[in-house]
């Protein structure tokens, strides 16, 4: 796959790298986005990401165990913000999520960076079901106790989630630091809240992916 650009996270140790966008067998277009360790191909975190109507929509995100406190999954969400940001559309969350994906936006939505779309979002199980297939009991209860849980439908029994997708629309009217520090802090949900919200890296990849 032709790689549109790349950028090393977590002080020089990982390389993200973002790929042009490729059409499946299903015909649907997405876009990859790895993260591995410099000097080695190993793919320690990866993130597909669906280029739909709505907006850039993240299908799936997979962080390796022994790298979950590298804070890679959090360069993978900053980096495709970064590229929706640049291709200017929103970065939108699936329709069907799991109980992580679901504790990710709603972390989101709860500090302003991303709104909810009204309707009822399809639950993903399976993520849920492997990461406790293992564990002990107490530990089963208190990872899904810290979860998100979903609503289930009165009339058919189904469970879901309280909103359809979840959307993050970032402006992208600052080039530099300056820029961005000057804008008006009295602003609803200005350029300042919502960039600042996502981070100092945010910006930065913004910056490699426009001059780069």
């Amino acid at each position: 796959m032709t790689v549109d650009f790349r950028k090393t996270v977590a002080s020089g140790k990982y390389e993200v790298t973002v790929h042009k966008e490729v059409v499946d067998r299903n015909r649907q277009t997405t876009r990859d986005v790895f993260v591995t360790r410099v000097g080695s191909e190993e793919v320690v975190a990866s993130m597909e990401l669906g280029v739909k109507t709505v907006g850039l929509v993240v299908s799936r995100v997979d962080v390796l165990p022994g790298v979950r406190r590298e804070r890679l999954g959090t360069a993978l969400y900053e980096t495709a913000a970064a590229l929706a940001c640049t291709e200017g559309r929103p970065l939108v969350s699936d329709e069907h999520r799991s109980h992580f994906a679901e504790a990710f936006w709603l972390k989101q939505k709860s500090k302003y960076r991303a709104t909810c779309v009204k309707g009822k979002g399809q639950v993903f199980n399976s993520p849920l079901r492997a990461a406790t297939r293992s564990l002990r009991t107490a530990d089963k209860n208190a990872l899904e106790n810290s979860l998100p849980h979903p609503r289930t439908s009165a009339s058919t029994g189904a469970e879901y989630w309280p909103c359809l997708r979840y959307e993050v629309d970032l402006p992208c009217m600052h080039t530099d630091l300056k820029g961005l520090s000057e804008a008006s802090p009295h602003d609803t949900m200005s350029d300042t809240a919502v960039l600042a919200a996502m981070g100092a890296t945010l910006l930065g990849a913004w910056l490699l992916l426009t001059r780069g």
